[in-house]
Formats: structure tokens, C-alpha cells, sequence
């Protein structure tokens, strides 16, 4: 049996639609838990973590979900995450920035930090979770023959973004101008999309040609994927809250075998310093004071 081209697009319709909307609904059946877990048990406020999505983040969640403990736990973009934890409606936050291999990649960690600078504080501190690889997410075989980001700017490449203030958005921008070109007319007229999975999905329903996201998400939709950068995801909070009660059991989940081998079945992650703890002085060396 096979499916009309109908079938194919209502496949493709659902596909997206979860790639879309999962993370939103997992953020408001944790803020719902919170609430109900306050008001029934009138129980202290539990932990609020506002990050972006990612498939780590996403794994931490779910071995957490399994321990019944209750947690505050939304979804948001990069920024808003940062915002969140800067103004003190969260404790953990989440911060992924690329690793600084060279010269070149110094300069990009700096264009992000700066980017970041109006919410780091000095007395945060930084949770290593993985590091990871973005990049082309193109269809198999490669048709329009793409090999770097500048083949995004070729009009005849539908290119998909992810959504403005979005850390691989910011990341993609910052490589162009890095290397001598405009971004802003990228994502002219698109809203973009909120996660990895659904630029993916674009993708391999042949809706867009490429996308820029992370190796994890190529691969679970069969596509091809070409590495551009190389980055650390992480957590950020008050160094003053690291021993607190909320926080230790997060810290003892990152640390737990179960999480390591979570992230070492997501394709292009590696976590061998999973919550490792630094202090925000040495990750945010040189970031441009707000």
C-alpha cells in the first residue's frame, strides 16, 4: 500500500504541527503541574526553568517528569530565557554560545555575548549540559548542491528560519556578518519557526530547501546534514542559588548515568562535562558589561 499525495501532505501536516507545537504544550503541562502542585499541597514555589528548546533540554525534562517532582519548566527563546532569569520570574535559564576554536570563532563568541550583555550578571554561574553542531539540514543527495552558509542567500534556495530571538537564529546571523554578508534580508517576510524539529520538517516535506539547526534533528528526518558550528548548551543561575534545595536535584540529575546516556543518543551531542559548574567570570570572559 502507499499514500496519495493527499496522505503524504496530511502526514507531513501532522508532522509539523508537533515538531511545532510539542514544546509549547510541554511548557503549559508543567506551568498547569506547578500550579495545581502549589495550590493542592500548599507547597513552596518549585524550581522555574525558562530555556530554549533543544533535544537535551528536552531530555533533561522528561528524566525529570519521571521522578514526579514538581517543576516549573517553560519554553521560551534564548533571549527571553536570559530575560527571564535577569528580572527574576526564573531560576535556571538556559545559554548556548559557540566554542571559540580559533580567532574567528572567538570573534563569534563575542558578537553573541554582546548580544546577551543587557542580561549576564557577574555573579551567575554556568552548568555545562552538551555540546553540539548546527548546521545545513539540507534533503538527501544535496539537489541544490549547498556547501555553506552563504548558499542560504541564493534566490533560488527557500531557506526556513527559526523565529527572532532564537540562539541559532542570532548564531546563523552572526556567522554571515562574520564572513562579509547581510543577513537581514535572510528571513524577509517568514515569522520562522520555534524549534529545530520544525525547520526539519520543512525540509523533508519539501516545503523549503534548507534550514540551519542542529545535527539531531537532520537525522530524524532523513535529511543530510553539513556542520557549520560547533557550540556548548548550558544553564545559567545565581551562583548563591547552587546549593539550593530546588536546585541540587537538577545538578544530581545532570550528573546521573541516566542523563549521560539521554545525550549520548542524540546525534552530534556529547556531554563528557555534564553539570560541570563554572563560574560566569571564566564563560563569559571578556563579555561586554550592560
Amino acid at each position: 500500500a502507499s499514500l496519495t499525495p493527499l496522505g503524504e501532505r496530511l502526514v507531513w501536516a501532522q508532522r509539523r504541527v508537533s515538531a511545532r507545537l510539542g514544546p509549547q504544550l510541554d511548557s503549559l503541562a508543567s506551568e498547569l503541574q506547578a500550579e495545581l502542585h502549589h495550590l493542592l499541597a500548599d507547597a513552596p514555589r518549585p524550581l522555574r526553568v525558562c530555556a530554549s528548546h533543544g533535544f537535551a533540554i528536552e531530555a533533561l525534562q522528561h528524566l525529570w517528569t519521571q521522578t514526579g517532582a514538581p517543576i516549573d519548566w517553560r519554553y521560551t527563546d534564548s533571549s527571553q530565557a536570559l530575560a527571564a532569569l535577569h528580572a527574576g520570574h526564573a531560576d535556571v535559564a538556559s545559554l548556548h554560545l559557540p566554542l571559540a576554536a580559533n580567532e574567528a570563532g572567538h570573534a563569534i563568541e563575542q558578537a553573541m555575548l554582546a548580544h546577551c550583555a543587557r542580561w549576564l550578571a557577574p555573579d551567575w554561574c554556568y552548568v555545562h549540559m552538551v555540546t553540539r553542531r548546527q548546521g545545513l539540514m539540507v534533503r538527501p543527495g544535496n539537489p541544490l548542491q549547498l556547501d555553506g552558509i552563504a548558499d542560504l542567500l541564493r534566490p533560488d534556495v527557500r531557506f526556513v528560519p527559526r523565529t527572532a530571538g532564537s540562539g541559532t537564529r542570532l548564531l546563523l546571523e552572526t556567522l554571515l556578518r562574520q564572513a562579509g554578508h547581510d543577513p537581514s534580508t535572510l528571513a524577509e517576510g517568514q515569522a520562522g519557526e520555534h524549534t529545530h524539529s520544525a525547520v526539519a520538517a520543512y525540509v523533508a516535506s519539501g516545503m523549503a530547501d534548507v534550514a540551519f539547526g542542529v545535527e539531531t534533528s537532520a537525522r530524524r528526518f532523513g535529511l543530510e546534514f553539513i556542520p557549520v558550528q560547533s557550540e556548548r548548551y548550558g544553564l545559567v543561575l545565581r551562583a548563591s542559588d547552587v546549593d539550593h534545595p530546588n536546585v541540587q536535584p537538577l545538578l544530581r540529575l545532570l550528573r546521573s548515568p541516566a542523563c549521560a546516556q539521554a545525550f549520548a543518543e542524540l546525534p552530534g551531542y556529547r556531554a563528557d562535562q555534564s553539570g560541570v559548574i563554572t563560574p560566569a567570570a571564566d564563560v563569559f570572559a571578556g563579555w561586554p558589561q550592560a
